[in-house]
């Protein structure tokens, strides 16, 4: 899994993500998921998250340090 971010930090602030996950292999269906994008291989991981965990998303880590989670 990947987070793309176009945020600038100041010093001594940084944030997380965290999915909790189950993953399931497939050998086949990749190149169609998605026609837009052609090209992909056939075979793909799909992440069922059960859990989500952040840290200085919601509050800047320079003000809490603290993590925060929920199901899904």
């Amino acid at each position: 899994m990947s987070v793309l971010t176009e945020k600038e930090f100041a010093a001594g602030e940084a944030y997380g993500i965290e999915p909790r996950c189950r993953a399931e292999a497939h050998e086949a269906g990749g190149g169609t998921i998605n026609p837009r994008f052609p090209g992909f291989d056939p075979q793909f991981l799909r992440l069922r998250p059960h859990r989500i965990v952040t840290w200085g998303v919601e509050v800047p880590s320079s003000v809490d340090r603290g993590a925060y989670g929920r199901d899904v």
